[in-house]
């Protein structure tokens, strides 16, 4: 993106209207805004609204009503959708435990000491699952997919310690519909 087009990004930006929602607070929308922080199982999770430019212009705050429910039981739904990202233990613990990964393995053994010798228990794992992030996308994620969903952003080392993501995509209200890791 040319200096001209991200400066004529911001002026839209700027001259763009401010939505009010109940739930959601006050916000003008953008490709990515944040709406709110919220505390989930003692960790504040930002929750963010995704839009596709070419959304952007007919975004009316209504959108996210669908959403309403999402987070007024947001607790709740966030230990069903940790206890969603327990079946990709394997794969992160075989791949954070491939030699290739070795910078890796003080973080892990930290958390979980006995993983390289007696592996995860599911328990132990869903207990250190925790929520960074819920991404609200009313119009969906893309061309190929523009079906309302949140993408919930699951970690389990430590900040900074390992980039990889559970991601969780839900329905509007909290429905799993899918699970993948990101890097």
């Amino acid at each position: 993106m040319t200096s001209s087009q991200l400066r004529g990004r911001r002026q839209k930006r700027a001259a763009a209207p401010k939505f009010t929602h109940s739930v959601f607070g006050n916000f003008k929308p953008d490709s990515l805004t944040s709406l709110k922080r919220k505390l989930v199982n003692g960790k504040r999770v930002a929750i963010d609204l995704y839009l596709p430019q070419a959304a952007i212009d007919t975004f009316a705050a209504d959108d996210l009503d669908p959403f309403v429910p999402l987070v007024e039981t947001l607790p709740d739904l966030a230990t069903a959708v940790r206890r969603s990202a327990v079946p990709c233990k394997a794969d992160w613990l075989a791949d954070l435990l491939d030699p290739a990964n070795a910078h890796l393995h003080r973080a892990l053994l930290k958390v979980f000491p006995k993983a390289q010798s007696d592996g995860i228990e599911d328990d132990a794992f869903f207990e250190a699952l925790w929520l960074s992030r819920i991404c609200l996308a009313p119009f969906g994620t893309g061309p190929s997919d523009e079906v309302p969903s949140a993408t919930w952003d699951l970690h389990v080392l430590p900040k900074g310690r390992d980039d990889t993501i559970f991601a969780v995509k839900t329905s509007p209200d909290g429905t799993v519909l899918s699970v993948t890791t990101e890097s």
